[in-house]
């Protein structure tokens, strides 16, 4: 036999040893996990032994929630007012909003600005 060729066999051997040792190695993983799955959880459970002070933590950062996730105020939309004119030169108009107590101020404004007072008095 020449030295390649017992080089050779030797590898072989190795590999042979290596992949019997890996099959016994998942064979005893495949067989243990369910066992221990099916195990009482007291079985599983291993019990834990603290020597010395406990390790310090690094203390908690707190974030902001995004800026999405805080309520906002919603901004008041200001009252619409659709001034018009007709022939005669009297003055009309529309109001649209969302405050009624705005809405009717901006109405007396507007009677008083455009309204003559006699036509206002005789109204009533």
């Amino acid at each position: 036999m020449t030295a390649a060729e017992d080089s050779s066999r030797r590898g072989m051997a190795v590999g042979k040893a290596w992949l019997g040792a890996l099959i016994l190695s998942l064979a005893i993983s495949a067989v243990g996990l369910p066992v221990t799955m099916a195990a009482e959880p007291t079985a599983r459970q291993v019990s834990k032994v603290v020597v010395g002070p406990p390790p310090l933590s690094a203390p908690r950062q707190y974030s902001s929630p995004p800026a999405s996730a805080r309520p906002q105020a919603k901004p008041r939309k200001p009252a619409k007012i659709k001034l018009q004119r007709n022939a005669k030169g009297d003055y009309t108009w529309d109001l649209t909003g969302e405050n009624v107590d705005e809405l009717l101020q901006i109405d007396r404004r507007l009677r008083k600005a455009f309204v003559p007072q006699e036509e206002a008095g005789a109204s009533r």
